[in-house]
């Protein structure tokens, strides 16, 4: 039989197709199967037949452990072992977690104990100080531009410094070196001067016995009594009472004087060449010429 073209089957109760042996059947266009299923389908035998289920489940069976990679290697498996890729072979291999050089929970808990530095890791590795660049040197003689002080030689260097500069004899410089304030100024001459010239004896506090120059004051002075009196500008000196013990009457012809004395606190009269001004008499008024 020659060539048959076929461009549609089609048939009420359903059309079987059978192509005979020797015979084949080539799709010019894609199958459209129309979500049926291709059925009593023979297993693949070339790389482009159509596979049945049963062919993929069967392969994959054949490549569901480890084992039956084909990059893989496993010898006589135990427990805890690792996965590890062997360059040398180029294929996966199972090895111990010592031999794949994986540390255990028992390296590191024999590390936690050891201070020997067993892997020999250095400060510049760790980005650290060397315990030698820390230096214990309370003066600082030993400086570096790399080493650090430890904390005890710190505050061993601080205190000492400060205590050569905790008074007043110990500071270096001036008041020079000062900058002046505003208010709370040095003291100076010049500055004494100036301030003092703008002042007068109405800023002084008056003391109780060197007291102020006022009229008002000798004024009261010379009224307080002894028969001296001031009013209206004018001192007037009563010796009407004064006595000597009996009483006084000034001769003024004979020049005779009246003097206080303070022993008897009252005016006296005397003559003028017999006043020798003794520590208690006190010379007063003249009366004779």
């Amino acid at each position: 039989m020659s060539e048959l073209q076929v461009d549609q089957i089609a048939g009420s109760t359903g059309t079987t197709v059978t192509i005979k042996t020797g015979h084949t059947l080539t799709l010019v266009e894609d199958l459209n199967a129309g979500s049926a299923k291709i059925t009593n389908l023979a297993e693949p035998t070339a790389s482009g037949d159509a596979a049945t289920k049963n062919y993929v489940d069967t392969q994959l069976l054949t490549l569901d452990t480890i084992s039956e990679l084909t990059d893989v290697t496993i010898t006589s498996v135990a427990d805890n072992e690792v996965l590890a890729y062997d360059s040398t072979s180029s294929e996966w291999i199972n090895q111990t977690a010592s031999e794949a050089g994986l540390a255990t929970s028992g390296d590191l808990t024999s590390h936690t104990s050891d201070t020997s530095n067993p892997h020999s890791v250095t400060a510049t590795q760790l980005g650290a100080i060397e315990s030698s660049s820390i230096q214990d040197d309370d003066t600082f003689s030993s400086a570096s531009a790399t080493d650090i002080a430890s904390s005890e030689s710190i505050k061993a260097y601080v205190d000492t410094q400060v205590a050569t500069k905790d008074d007043l004899s110990e500071l270096s410089g001036t008041t020079d070196d000062i900058t002046q304030g505003s208010t709370n100024l040095y003291y100076s001459s010049s500055l004494f001067d100036t301030d003092l010239g703008t002042k007068t004896t109405d800023n002084l506090t008056e003391g109780s016995t060197n007291l102020y120059y006022a009229d008002s004051l000798v004024e009261s002075y010379l009224s307080g009594g002894n028969g001296i009196s001031y009013s209206s500008g004018a001192i007037e000196v009563d010796i009407n009472g004064a006595t000597d013990g009996t009483s006084i009457t000034v001769d003024v012809a004979a020049d005779e004087l009246l003097v206080y004395d303070t022993d008897a606190t009252a005016v006296k009269r005397v003559k003028v060449s017999q006043v020798s001004v003794p520590a208690d008499i006190h010379p007063f008024l003249l009366i004779g010429a």
